[in-house]
């Protein structure tokens, strides 16, 4: 008489197989978006460090450029990168943080979760809109404090 549950090979019902499968890719997911946020925070603080130097401003207006010129010139062009290279990364935050955080089964889990990235995504919005301006010490500011907070990513990242 045959079975009405079907087995794989290796006697588990195909229903516990697919669950254990879905299971394994959600854990696949969430770890590879854990890993994405870290290396993310990671190159931030490694590139931002050495981006941020006191001799690219005129120090008697402490500002990098004036934001209505038409001509910048090559010499911010770093400035430029800078603010493509936040604009790219809290988009991989966006979608990573999101992804982690419908996966995670505890609520708990998910409000730490969620603050963090809020933290971490209003702390990058606000280096951009400082970037745009180009004063150094509001760049070096707020570079500080996106800095806390990556460092609290990767510390709390797997």
């Amino acid at each position: 008489m045959p079975s009405a549950i079907s087995m794989d090979v290796y006697g588990k019902s195909l229903q516990q197989t697919s669950s254990s499968n879905r299971k394994m890719a959600v854990d696949m997911k969430t770890r590879g978006s854990a890993s994405r946020i870290k290396n993310c925070a990671f190159e931030l603080l490694s590139s931002w460090d050495d981006l941020i130097m006191d001799d690219y401003y005129d120090e008697e207006e402490n500002v990098l450029w004036d934001p209505m010129e038409d001509d910048v010139g090559d010499d911010y062009g770093w400035l430029d990168l800078m603010q493509r290279d936040i604009r790219l990364k809290s988009t991989f935050f966006y979608c990573d943080f999101n992804q982690m955080i419908s996966a995670t089964p505890h609520h708990d889990q998910k409000k730490s979760l969620t603050l963090l990235a809020n933290r971490l995504l209003s702390s990058i919005q606000e280096l951009d809109r400082t970037t745009s301006v180009g004063c150094i010490h509001l760049i070096q500011d707020r570079y500080s404090d996106v800095a806390l907070v990556l460092k609290d990513v990767i510390a709390l990242m797997p």
